[in-house]
């Protein structure tokens, strides 16, 4: 088979892979450029899947590209292939179907997949995840094709939360199971895991913390949904370019690595976080879109630096949930305290903060988003918890 070669070859069709394809594209009319996607569809929108399960939306809503999209923009896309082989050296790689390419200029953003799960084999006709559109269309036509019954949500995070939602939405009786002694223990204190807690009694969701699945007899449900983190797409490349504890691959400002013409972005970049100083990984949609972005730029010859202030978000059965700025997990050693700014019962509101060396680098908050313009103004500016004012 020939060898394809590209000027600038980017690997990973998501949200980070196709902005930066695109930038490219604005910034370089004549040097050719190629997407490697492991996945059979063009762009979507992940971040939009659990709506779409719950019918709130139709699938077209979903796709944010089109075969169409690609061609005007000149861009070469490869659906459905993944990389097994990667030679930095060289600038070369190959895919499982045999495919080899060859390119000046490499951009690493294959993105994330769920964590494995011990029990996932043993029952994988109603065993669930939620990463990709696949798994969307599969846990709907689930859903939609039997009456309402009994459902298991594994799991302390996003994903959780997500499951919730979708099982609600479709009238299942659901019972969250979490290894760790409350929900997001990292992020979360007592009293913003109470307005949960909370949340989830009124909803009729029984809920078990502090215990694992011991053997597949505990899964008697018919819907297992398992939501328990991500690993980065990152097996074919050699063990000693994933740089520990971040587990990804060590970028600077500019988002390149530490070898010549190689960038990344999205899930499998470890950045410095230019706030809190730490080095972290950032898979939120708009982070890995400004990721692609600032990639793209300085792929086609720019010197951007990626400057953000990350933002997750939620709505969870009415309760507004966003994570901003640097909120962990922490290491003990890195001397960050946290301290709790505004909680108000009857509203369920919880706003937290979290310092280093008295600035503000990250807040959780719950119900409190009238407020994220000064907390990221906070954060911005390092300020002190005390030049905060809510009211």
């Amino acid at each position: 088979m020939a060898e394809l070669v590209f000027d600038y070859l980017i690997i990973g069709g998501g949200i980070a892979g196709t902005t930066a394809a695109e930038t490219i594209r604005q910034k370089d009319q004549n040097g050719s450029v190629a997407l490697i996607c492991g996945e059979p569809h063009f762009l979507y929108s992940r971040v939009l899947l659990p709506e779409f399960i719950r019918k709130e939306i139709e699938l077209d809503k979903v796709m944010l590209r089109t075969a169409g999209d690609y061609k005007k923009n000149g861009i070469d896309i490869f659906l459905n292939e993944s990389v097994c082989d990667f030679n930095s050296q060289t600038m070369t790689l190959k895919t499982i179907s045999g495919k080899e390419f060859r390119a000046k200029k490499i951009l690493i953003a294959s993105g994330g997949r769920p964590k494995l799960w011990n029990f996932e084999t043993l029952l994988p006709g109603n065993i669930f995840r939620l990463q990709t559109l696949d798994d969307a269309l599969k846990i709907k036509e689930f859903l939609s094709s039997r009456p309402s019954g009994t459902a298991l949500v594994v799991g302390g995070g996003f994903m959780a939360l997500e499951f919730i939602a979708i099982l609600a939405k479709y009238g299942w009786k659901i019972k969250l199971l979490c290894a760790e002694k409350y929900f997001w223990p990292d992020f979360l204190d007592e009293t913003g895991f109470g307005i949960l807690k909370d949340l989830w009694q009124k909803n009729g969701i029984e809920t078990i913390f502090g215990r694992e699945i011991k053997n597949s007899a505990e899964l008697d449900a018919d819907f297992v949904g398992v939501g328990i983190g991500l690993d980065r797409n990152l097996d074919f490349l050699p063990h000693a370019a994933i740089k520990p504890p971040s587990g990804g691959l060590e970028v600077n400002e500019h988002l390149e690595t530490g070898t010549p013409n190689v960038w990344a972005a999205g899930d499998v970049a470890s950045y410095k976080d230019r706030f809190s100083g730490r080095r972290r990984s950032g898979g939120n949609w708009s982070g890995a879109f400004m990721q692609g972005r600032t990639a793209g730029l300085n792929m086609a010859g720019g010197k951007e630096s990626f400057k953000n202030i990350p933002v997750y978000a939620i709505s969870h059965l009415g309760v507004n949930i966003s994570f901003v700025g640097d909120v962990g997990p922490f290491d003990e050693k890195f001397g960050v305290k946290t301290e709790e700014i505004r909680f108000d019962k009857e509203k369920k509101e919880h706003i937290k903060i979290f310092m280093k060396d008295n600035r503000v680098i990250g807040a959780v908050l719950m119900n409190g988003q009238r407020f994220l313009g000064k907390i990221n103004q906070a954060i911005m500016n390092g300020w002190a918890d005390s030049k905060i004012t809510l009211d």
